[in-house]
């Protein structure tokens, strides 16, 4: 018989980590297969070098591999060949996170009002680039699979070429970059086609563009700067000419909550690609002027109801995100109500859930290297208790026992330290919701979650069936 061989093509890499010890990890879309052991054997042969046909072989490692070479895992050969050296396997110290989202700088050009890391003071001091290439290093040696960056304003690095330079290397995917626009110029986006083109020949997939605009005629007002709006609309386009896909980012408070459907028009018309509106979080700037501003959740519920009445007659031009509330992907045309458990079960497998399964497989890094949970906590009660990379190094951090208390809430565990929560009428369905929102509000991290609770109990999910259900009215 002829000898066969399998080989695992480039964007595959055998991997582990603590929690799943054997998997294939995809760099194109940062998607991991867990494997048992007869499956991880199986992928392991196919190195391009082992014979296939060996009577060493058993049939059910041939299966496996049939069912690789059927989905396009692997491919066939006709002369041995070597793994990549990046395709081979690596056991991580670390159990599995997916990301990273990394504030690389907290310098910025703009004077937010709400700004969490309170630029564009620079509260939290930039790691220099010798010490950002040892964490790249850290984060490839972690498993990290992707990153998004953000700031302050990201761009006001001069070395973000080469920060950028180093992802593309270590195949970790840049998938997002935070950025207010302004430094975002036809060269600056000119260049990094150049420095992220192996990354996008390799996922056929452009990083996304993720900015900041507060609704039409107040966007100035929350930025700090006059002029500031007419600057992000120019940049939407811009970016948007030079084919990035574009996200905006929409935070809601008293002077702009009546905006938003004008708002929907002008990004309807921009193109945008997705459309993500929040309340304020009270952290940071924000607290010094949060009293008078913050809306309340019966605010932004019915300003949600009316927009999603608007968004359907505008043909949902975009992916959408209202916080809390309701969403829709444009890619698959899903949509509902956000936060609920369509069973009602409250069984085993619900209380086993993660409270945020978010903040479990994502975690947010300041620009001075500390490790938290969500960006929305930063500067908050847990902060102080945070590990920093720098004294220990990333594997270690993100095994952090403080850190790994609050990512590992189960629902579970809230109902047995709410009370409250245990006897409402909703438990089964509400996933008990924000665990950055309970801490903001109510100092507790394990506390409930005032907006999610408002929520159930007056009704939202019922109101946005009956919204979608009777959605042709609006078509």
């Amino acid at each position: 018989m002829l000898p066969r061989y399998y080989l695992l093509k480039p964007q595959w890499q055998l991997r582990g980590w603590q929690d799943i010890p054997f998997a294939l990890a995809d760099t194109h879309s940062g998607q991991v297969m867990a494997l048992d052991s007869a499956a991880f054997f199986a992928a392991s042969i196919c190195d391009g070098k082992t014979d296939c046909n060996s009577p060493f072989i058993l049939d059910i490692h041939h299966s496996v591999c049939s069912n690789f070479l059927t989905s396009g895992v692997i491919e066939e050969i006709t002369a041995p060949r070597s793994l990549q050296e990046h395709q081979k396997y690596r056991k991580a110290l670390n159990s599995y996170h997916k990301a990273l989202h990394w504030s690389i700088t907290g310098r910025c050009n703009l004077k937010c009002r709400h700004c969490y890391l309170c630029a564009p003071d620079n509260k939290y001091s930039d790691l220099d680039f010798s010490q950002i290439t040892q964490l790249v290093d850290q984060m490839s040696d972690a498993g990290i699979m992707e990153v998004s960056i953000t700031g302050g304003e990201p761009f006001l690095r001069k070395d973000i070429w080469e920060i950028l330079a180093l992802f593309v290397e270590k195949r970790i995917r840049v998938t997002q970059i935070y950025t207010n626009g302004l430094l975002v110029s036809d060269s600056v986006l000119k260049r990094l086609q150049d420095v992220l083109a192996p990354q996008h020949e390799r996922s056929n997939v452009k990083v996304e563009f993720s900015l900041s605009f507060d609704g039409v005629g107040c966007h100035d007002d929350i930025r700090g700067i006059e002029g500031t709006e007419l600057k992000t609309l120019e940049a939407i386009d811009r970016i948007r000419n030079h084919g990035f896909p574009v996200k905006i980012e929409t935070i809601l408070y008293r002077k702009n909550i009546n905006r938003m459907l004008d708002t929907l028009e002008v990004l309807k018309s921009k193109k945008v690609d997705y459309w993500k509106l929040s309340a304020v979080g009270n952290v940071g700037k924000w607290l010094e002027t949060c009293d008078q501003e913050n809306i309340s959740p019966a605010e932004i519920f019915d300003c949600f109801l009316g927009l999603l009445k608007g968004f359907i007659g505008a043909e949902r031009p975009m992916g959408i995100l209202m916080g809390g509330f309701y969403t829709y992907n444009k890619s698959t045309g899903t949509e509902g109500a956000l936060y609920g458990n369509a069973e009602g079960i409250c069984d085993d497998d619900f209380l086993s859930n993660f409270s945020c399964t978010m903040s479990r497989f994502v975690r947010y890094l300041l620009p001075d290297g500390t490790l938290l949970p969500c960006i929305s906590m930063t500067g908050t009660e847990v902060h102080d208790k945070m590990p920093n990379v720098l004294d220990n190094g990333l594997g270690k951090a993100l095994q952090d026992p403080n850190l790994q208390e609050i990512v590992s809430i189960t629902v579970k565990e809230l109902l047995e330290r709410n009370t409250a929560c245990k006897t409402c009428e909703h438990i089964g369905r509400c996933n008990l919701g924000c665990r950055s929102s309970a801490l903001t509000d109510n100092k507790d991290v394990f506390s409930v979650d005032p907006a999610t609770c408002y929520y159930w109990k007056n009704g939202y999910p019922e109101k946005i069936k009956v919204m979608l259900d009777n959605c042709t009215e609006f078509r």
